[in-house]
């Protein structure tokens, strides 16, 4: 009548194998999220700056762009053992 206690063990495995992909996934999405941002910023910046002619607030923003992508980039670059840390996460 109730499954074999194998078949349980082989669903924990399929769920534990969807929730990897999963967060391979989300980070992958969080990610480009941050980079399209940062491009958004920049273009923000700019036309803040055209429009308005001050220079404080459009600054501010290409600093918050060039931090996004400072992030990024601590995440996907590969470090001395070849290995990026977003990588790193994904695997565990």
């Amino acid at each position: 009548m109730f499954p074999a206690r194998d078949s349980h063990a082989a669903i924990g495995n399929r769920v534990r194998t969807a929730a990897g992909i999963w967060d391979a996934t989300m980070t992958d999405i969080v990610l480009s999220l941050v980079m399209l941002t940062a491009l958004a910023l920049f273009a923000g910046a700019f036309f803040y700056w055209r429009r308005t002619g001050e220079v404080k607030q459009p600054a501010l923003m290409v600093l918050l762009a060039l931090v996004a992508i400072a992030n990024v980039l601590i995440w996907t670059v590969p470090g001395a053992d070849g290995m990026a840390p977003v990588e790193a996460v994904n695997q565990q």
